[in-house]
């Protein structure tokens, strides 16, 4: 830390304060007014500092950095007006999707305000609910005692971000002249310590236990989202319990895993010899519309939610809601829990395979082969996906192939998903995204970033002219122009990415697909497969109608 000023001293007191409650990676947008936090970011010896220009890709990469860490919190650092305006788009989804963030957003003083100087707004709550908490402490004083409140309203902000349901936090620091770390006598102030916030366990009582299970009854079946604890299979397999394995869960695929639930939900099974006495939902909603739709129409189904700190239930069908750790409740029904009926599990597992049987050899080109493929030739990397069809196609299709996969399906908006991969390879593995081609357009920026951060990342673009997801809904079928409903373009994706610096090519054939996948000569590619959106729709109905005839359902 240098003895510089009372500028420098504060920013320095925030990102020491922020690596005591886990921060290691920061973020930093260049300007002007945010030099205090730029320097002191770039002198703390265990802070790993990331230049990227664009503060809207900074926040979403802010994201891939977080999910590809576990969860640990990282910071952004932007200067000030429009700038940190920027940043709403990802702390909306950081907010929905419990990814822990720390906007650092300078800010001009107050005596700037409201008369036209440059670069200058109200930055003060400036997030609003989107955020879990915000905090505008004015301009740095000379004063010992100022500095330790600062520092201790950032250690709180901190354990705020990381608390459950974890989420983003904002700090506005306005600072005054001088930016730069330049020495004024007596300025510079010094703080005593760092207060450090930790979160508690919320271990169930007994009568949550005992209720649980009342409530599971005989044939009981459970879903991870994502979130979910990866012990949740484990729990599973001990109790011979059928388990839908979202693809965002991340944990194990093998059997008691259910990945066709899209397809059996259609079939009527789960009204049928299927039909649960009891539903226990860990994480967020299921990416499956056909089972949020089923979860909503049977609420008379006892459903519950293990959600803590949190009350994802859109469809507001559960029963009971647990604001507990999962990990301690299922531990505790581990010891309890009571035998299901012999056949429950082999029936799930007999229907997953016919399932399976029935979907067969998928044609190429078409939307889930290529999800099939890239989950397939995954090959240990972690997998970003778009929030549209590739995640329900990947959800449909990956089968049981154990990948790790994320996508920003908090707000489940088109913006950011090139910018979240790039962030998701900054830990310094291969990322492959999987993005239609209208995600593509949206955040065709992102591709600057990956280029700048020199990160390793292949895309598989889904290049359908125009967002194959609007044929799944209702409105399709209205009289009218569609066009109202697509984003049709006739832009060559190629050039764009050639003129990024990545590597592009367009492949026709699964082999094709397969061994551009295997190839690691380039650190940034796009591979391209070009689909249609009418016959796209079309086959996803014929292989929901071969499953429901080969179960007899």
């Amino acid at each position: 830390m240098r003895d510089t000023n009372r500028n420098y001293a504060a920013a320095y007191g925030v990102i020491e304060a922020l690596h005591q409650h886990g921060v290691s990676d920061i973020i930093l947008s260049p300007g002007s007014r945010n030099t205090p936090l730029a320097y002191a970011a770039a002198d703390h010896p265990d802070i790993h500092l990331h230049t990227i220009l664009d503060e809207r890709a900074a926040a979403f990469a802010a994201i891939g950095v977080s999910k590809a860490t576990y969860l640990r919190p990282v910071a952004l650092i932007c200067s000030s007006g429009t700038a940190a305006a920027e940043y709403l788009p990802a702390a909306a989804e950081a907010r929905l999707s419990r990814v822990p963030l720390v906007l650092l957003t300078a800010d001009r003083p107050p005596e700037d305000h409201d008369i036209a100087a440059p670069q200058t707004m109200s930055q003060a709550n400036l997030y609003g609910t989107h955020v879990k908490a915000s905090f505008s402490p004015g301009p740095p004083e000379a004063s010992d005692d100022w500095l330790q409140k600062l520092v201790g309203h950032t250690a709180r902000l901190s354990a705020l971000a990381i608390s459950e349901p974890m989420g983003p936090v904002h700090l506005n620091l306005a600072f005054r002249e001088p930016l730069a770390p330049v020495h004024v006598e007596g300025d510079a102030r010094s703080f005593s310590h760092i207060p450090l916030g930790v979160s508690g366990v919320m271990v169930p009582g007994p009568e949550i236990t005992d209720e649980t299970v009342g409530i599971l009854g005989k044939r009981p079946l459970i879903i991870a989202g994502a979130s979910t604890p990866l012990m949740a299979w484990d729990y599973a397999d001990a109790l011979n319990i059928p388990i839908v394995t979202d693809v965002l869960f991340g944990g194990s695929r093998k059997p008691p895993a259910v990945t066709k639930i899209d397809f059996l939900v259609p079939s009527g099974m789960l009204d049928g010899p299927l039909q649960p006495t009891g539903v226990m939902r860990f994480g967020a909603i299921p990416t499956s519309k056909a089972l949020n739709t089923w979860l909503r129409e049977h609420p008379h189904i006892p459903q519950i939610l293990v959600d803590p700190g949190g009350w994802r239930d859109p469809n507001a069908s559960s029963m009971v809601v647990f604001d507990v750790d999962p990990r301690q409740l299922m531990l505790s029904v581990l010891d309890v829990a009571e035998p299901v009926e012999p056949d429950w599990l082999g029936a799930w597992m007999s229907a997953e395979e016919a399932a399976e049987l029935a979907i067969g050899s998928l044609p190429f080109p078409s939307e889930p082969a290529i999800a099939n493929i890239v989950a397939q030739e995954s090959r240990g990397r972690t997998i970003q996906v778009g929030s549209g069809m590739p995640v329900r196609d990947l959800d449909a299709f990956a089968g049981r192939q154990e990948i790790t996969v994320h996508s920003n399906r908090g707000a489940s908006g088109i913006d950011g998903v090139i910018s979240s991969a790039a962030g998701s390879a900054i830990t310094g593995d291969e990322t492959l995204l999987l993005i239609g081609d209208l995600g593509f357009l949206h955040d065709s920026g992102g591709l600057l970033t990956a280029q700048a951060l020199d990160v390793r990342l292949t895309i598989v673009l889904v290049n359908n002219g125009g967002g194959g997801i609007f044929h799944f809904l209702p409105q399709a079928d209205l009289p009218g122009p569609f066009g109202l409903l697509t984003a049709p373009h006739k832009v060559d994706l190629g050039k764009i990415a050639e003129g990024a610096g990545f590597h592009h090519e367009t492949v026709e054939t699964p082999d094709e697909l397969r061994t551009a996948l295997g190839s690691h000569q380039e650190p940034r590619r796009v591979i391209e497969v070009q689909t249609k959106r009418e016959s796209n729709k079309a086959l996803h109905d014929e292989l929901r109608a071969a499953v429901t005839r080969a179960l007899g359902a």
